[in-house]
């Protein structure tokens, strides 16, 4: 878990994901917290998942944008 996670309970976090040409960077919280380089897809799809081994997780998403360029 990157340090710009807000991982207290009730508390929310701003994601974001740029994707431009074979770059592709994370945002928490509007910090940069990875970047990789991968040119296997020219175009894909959309989606999310959360995960948690032995208790119980919700996840609520609010104002989803997806933007392209």
């Amino acid at each position: 878990t990157a340090s710009q996670f807000n991982t207290s309970s009730g508390q929310s976090n701003d994601i974001g994901v740029v994707a431009r040409g074979s770059s592709i960077s994370l945002y928490a919280n509007k910090q940069e917290i990875a970047t990789v380089t991968d040119s296997t897809f020219s175009s894909g799809q959309i989606g999310t998942i959360v995960y948690n081994t032995g208790n119980a997780v919700e996840a609520v998403y609010s104002n989803l944008k997806v933007w392209t360029f």
